[in-house]
């Protein structure tokens, strides 16, 4: 059965008084992932603000049209450890300054569990935590230039939810995710449930997903998950 978006609850406003929102994607642009193109552009004609932070580029020969019509800015993640060991030292102790128990938290979170590694990452924990404190500068960032973000949304369970769920420990930052392929059944079933637990909303793209969830998830946090279909343009894709 269909069940309805939620929105993040937190200061719930109409789309076009809404705080802008943090975009967190594996990889930007990607010809396979043109649903997530389609699914931000379809944000910004409602008025939605939006910034991208994918983690990585992935220098594809081959880019979809509509990354073109995409007016949201983007900051690579990757960035946290391509700048160098001096900027991302800087970035950590900037990060201390200014929230030293937040930062004490995540901290130790992230060298506590070594769990987060398991199943299915594209990067470690550590190098999540790193990226987490590089995008808590780059939202402070926003913030000093009249520009705040008041929501991330994740784009896949895996490694970008964990980067969200890691800047809400250090910022209080909001957020929301969602859940598409192997990213939602291989990784622990115990963290799906933890992510889910901290978000404001899990979104995922399927009837067998929503299955899945609903097999794995206690009945409380089932109360969060929405299906949303890609769906497919049929001016654009005809037989």
């Amino acid at each position: 059965m269909l069940r309805p978006v939620i929105w993040p609850r937190r200061n719930a406003q109409p789309f076009g008084a809404m705080q802008r929102i943090g975009y967190i994607i594996r990889s930007y642009p990607r010809l396979s992932q043109t649903f997530i193109v389609n699914e931000i552009l379809a944000l910004e004609q409602q008025g939605v603000a939006l910034h991208l932070f994918p983690i990585t580029d992935p220098h594809e020969p081959i880019v979809q049209a509509q990354v073109g019509q995409v007016r949201a800015p983007v900051d690579y993640l990757e960035q946290a450890r391509g700048r160098g060991r001096v900027a991302l030292a800087a970035d950590h102790m900037a990060a201390m300054r200014a929230a030293p128990a937040r930062y004490a938290r995540a901290r130790a979170y992230v060298a506590q569990r070594a769990d987060l590694d398991q199943g299915y990452t594209s990067a470690s924990r550590a190098e999540c935590f790193d990226m987490a404190v590089y995008l808590a500068a780059l939202l402070r960032r926003e913030a000093r230039a009249g520009r705040p973000i008041g929501h991330l949304h994740a784009h896949f369970a895996h490694d970008p939810t964990l980067i969200a769920l890691l800047a809400q420990q250090r910022t209080g930052i909001s957020f929301s995710f969602t859940a598409h392929a192997r990213d939602l059944v291989q990784i622990p079933a115990h963290l799906l449930n933890e992510r889910t637990a901290r978000a404001t909303a899990m979104l995922t793209c399927s009837a067998t997903n929503l299955a899945y969830v609903d097999q794995v998830m206690p009945a409380e946090l089932q109360a969060k998950v929405r299906l949303i279909h890609h769906g497919v343009n049929l001016a654009g894709f005809q037989p």
